[in-house]
């Protein structure tokens, strides 16, 4: 594979996240912080993946200067560094409490077998210091998750923006490797009828190292994304060129444009909004209030989740995103009730379920991916799982299950929802207005 690199990406990475670091947990970052922090950076290091880390970073730089949030998919967002770098608001740091002024800091021990409860849930607190309100994080999220049991696992960057930032967020990219550097992922494959079928890939950016010339590996055209955006694609299917360029996705996720026409329109700043909103999701009134956050046969999630807090939100959209089983995601209500009483709702849930059974990492993680991705259950590990006392209906259960995504990438999603439902209950003809004007875009 050609990489690209990036001049002393080590060093930018570490500043980065160790300012952002000290910036939320001061000079003396608490042992959980650094020893992990420190974990992560030398992985990074010396897997030569600092690079991918400041990529993703300036495109996030790029949204957030124009105003507009972040999400992000796959496992990177699963990193601590991924959140110091600005890649994810989402922390994945055990749950605890963070002072914003002196930085007291302190681990939560609310936690119990099947029910680990996000910072974001954790009840208002002050400053047993200073006496400031204290902000609860942590989405008790593993390193491992993003970057494996060997910590060398590649990671994945896709990330989700509001349609009205990407053509600025490729145009940085420009900025950084050249105009010709940056190029669009192709789709190519044959149809029934024998003939070649071409098209893009709906985010997928190819960074061409400088010291490679692209005719060697592909060709090029020129094409359009279903955004409208122009690009030259490579010719050759986007999995095939995997094998020699990485590639970085650049998604459209139309609500985090929505919030930031909100936070225009009301005043009011998204990370200004309280995570102790539990009447948002006002069971009583789904349908008036919350029919945006989940479209179709899904919503039966909500109703069965009943939702009191983030770590719900979390759980819910982790039943109801596609493919949690056969069918394209349309999941039964018995599903979703045995998934709740086994505790599954995202890929993590699994890893830590089997390591509170006394499963070594690297056989809960290796079960887990399995698992995850629909490969179900082999022989050795319906073994292992026993052996650890895992009953015959918790191991079915796992059989059945067709893809489960990581609970970083759910938190994410969640979160954006948290902050659309507050501005529709907040500010209902404000959000009515914003809606209606993207979706006509959307049209």
């Amino acid at each position: 594979m050609y990489v690209t690199r990036i001049q002393e990406a080590d060093k930018k990475l570490r500043d980065r996240c160790m300012a952002s670091a000290k910036r939320l947990y001061g000079e003396n970052l608490p042992d959980i912080v650094k020893v992990r922090l420190d974990r992560e950076l030398l992985a990074i290091s010396q897997c030569n993946h600092a690079t991918h880390y400041i990529i993703a970073a300036a495109m996030a730089d790029c949204s957030l200067y124009k105003g507009c949030h972040i999400t992000t998919r796959g496992t990177i967002g699963s990193s601590l560094v991924a959140f110091f770098s600005g890649i994810t608001e989402i922390n994945p740091l055990e749950a605890h409490y963070r002072c914003p002024s002196c930085h007291y800091f302190e681990l939560s021990e609310n936690k119990s077998e099947y029910d680990y409860v996000t910072g974001y849930d954790l009840p208002e607190k002050k400053c047993p210091v200073c006496g400031k309100l204290l902000i609860g994080d942590g989405a008790n999220i593993m390193s491992e998750m993003s970057m494996g049991t060997d910590m060398r696992r590649e990671p994945d960057v896709i990330m989700n923006f509001s349609p009205e930032v990407i053509q600025d967020v490729i145009d940085a990219l420009r900025e950084m490797f050249g105009k010709d550097n940056v190029i669009g992922a192709g789709v190519s494959v044959n149809a029934e009828d024998g003939t070649r079928k071409t098209g893009v890939h709906p985010g997928g950016i190819f960074i061409v190292p400088a010291q490679v010339e692209i005719s060697d590996i592909t060709g090029l055209r020129n094409d359009v994304r279903d955004d409208g955006i122009h690009l030259m694609v490579t010719e050759r299917h986007y999995r095939d060129m995997e094998k020699y360029l990485k590639k970085y996705d650049v998604l459209p996720k139309p609500e985090l444009g929505v919030l930031h026409e909100m936070e225009i329109t009301t005043g009011v700043p998204v990370k200004s909004i309280s995570m102790h909103e539990s009447e948002l999701f006002d069971i009583d009134n789904t349908d008036e209030k919350n029919s945006f956050l989940i479209d179709g046969p899904d919503w039966k999630a909500f109703g069965i989740v009943h939702p009191q807090g983030f770590i719900d939100m979390v759980r819910m959209f982790g039943l109801a995103h596609t493919d949690f089983f056969d069918g394209n995601g349309d999941i039964s209500a018995e599903n979703i009730l045995e998934a709740k009483r086994h505790g599954i709702y995202c890929r993590d849930d699994i890893l830590e379920t089997l390591l509170r059974k006394g499963c070594d990492i690297h056989t809960s993680y290796t079960i887990m991916n399995s698992i995850s991705r629909g490969k179900g259950v082999d022989e050795t590990a319906e073994k292992t799982m026993h052996g650890c006392g895992m009953s015959d209906d918790y191991v079915g259960f796992c059989k059945r299950i067709k893809y489960l995504f990581p609970r970083s990438m759910m938190a994410s999603y969640a979160l954006v929802n948290w902050r659309m439902a507050f501005y529709k209950a907040n500010y209902p003809q404000e959000f009515e207005k914003v809606m209606s004007a993207w979706n006509r875009k959307e049209e």
